[in-house]
């Protein structure tokens, strides 16, 4: 079949390309990359983004994870991809470096397939670069440049926007932006006297429960209302200076107090211990979708040396007849990454949909 008939053919014999591409969405992601063998047309099909949207209004997009290990020793820090709800034995994929590997504490955030890394420590200098990865083309570019430099700061998304606050001294301004992607440059968000400390530095994740942002640092926890007006878009969330948050899902924000499991209720302004896990060390929570958490953390085996590996569980949580969260591991994922024990970590992690 010669390159310049091929446009014109349809993507499937007999039928219209609207239909042939509702066909071709259904498909599991781990098989594209065969498909995109088939032709020209559908290399690019595969790649565009009518494809992903057509594959989220059917429902057929997946969430994976990308996670973020990063060897200290050498501050290097490499982000990795898996599909933690197969079937079939998960491998931690590596992405292609980021164009500034040795840049560390960012905040990531990530709409549909598209991870964001905002500022970041590179030699111990704080940043403001901002840095884009699309998993469609398995390509990195750089995004619009913040106007603080921010370091450990929090980034959440509320309606297709990105925000980020902290990361920076109270003194340096603005303490707050916001970026609705493809529309422009950072703005400045003007919020009142945000935090205690001099310095703002987020601990664990920004998670979004009802349109609002929730995050913390060392000493508490804050709310941000976007919607809200300036001046009164700030609440402080109690006994959140030793939480740890790593997940929402069902208006439940999980996390941990020291190895403890709990959750704290946004709506009901409480907090619950999540029974049945009290004793798993995680260091990574991510929701994926139908009531489910996945669970990563970094087994250390004496018999092993120096070497460690990252287990991944699908985890859910149900409540009982009395009210009490239960936590059970469905299942475990085989991910053969092999990590130095004593100089890796994992920090950070988003989920992207494909």
């Amino acid at each position: 079949m010669s390159t310049s008939d091929e446009p014109t053919k349809p993507l499937l014999p007999g039928l219209p390309d609207e239909v042939a591409i509702t066909c071709i969405a259904r498909v599991p992601r781990l098989f594209h990359s065969n498909l995109s063998l088939v032709s020209r047309s559908w290399h690019s099909l595969l790649r565009s983004n009518p494809f992903f949207t057509v594959r989220s209004q059917i429902n057929a997009s997946q969430r994976l994870l990308l996670l973020n290990i990063v060897t200290t020793h050498i501050s290097f820090s490499q982000w990795y991809i898996t599909d933690p709800s197969s079937t079939r034995p998960t491998n931690l994929r590596p992405l292609p470096p980021s164009p500034s590997p040795h840049t560390l504490c960012s905040a990531s955030v990530s709409i549909g397939p598209t991870l964001y890394l905002l500022g970041g420590s590179l030699h111990g200098v704080a940043q403001n670069a901002v840095w884009v990865f699309d998993a469609r083309v398995n390509r990195w570019s750089a995004g619009p440049t913040m106007a603080t430099p921010r370091t450990c700061a929090a980034g959440a998304v509320v309606d297709g926007k990105i925000h980020v606050f902290g990361g920076c001294t109270k003194e340096e301004k603005p303490w707050a932006e916001v970026l609705e992607p493809g529309a422009g440059d950072w703005a400045a968000v003007v919020v009142t006297d945000p935090a205690p400390a001099l310095e703002w530095r987020a601990r664990g994740k920004a998670l979004v429960v009802d349109g609002r942002i929730y995050s913390g640092d060392r000493l508490q926890g804050l709310c941000f209302d976007p919607a809200r007006e300036v001046g009164a878009s700030w609440e402080v969330v109690q006994g959140w200076h030793k939480f740890c948050a790593k997940a929402a899902m069902d208006g439940l924000i999980y996390g941990f107090f020291g190895r403890r499991m709990k959750a704290y209720d946004v709506r009901g302004k409480n907090w619950r211990v999540v029974k049945g896990l009290e004793r798993m060390p995680w260091v990574v929570l991510a929701e994926v979708g139908g009531g489910r958490l996945i669970g990563v953390r970094k087994v250390e085996e004496r018999w092993r040396g120096k070497e460690a590996e990252i287990a991944v569980a699908v985890i859910e949580v149900e409540v009982d007849d009395r009210g009490v969260l239960r936590g059970k591991i469905t299942r475990w994922a085989d991910t053969p990454l092999a990590l130095s024990r004593w100089s890796t970590s994992v920090p950070d992690f988003v989920t992207v949909e494909l």
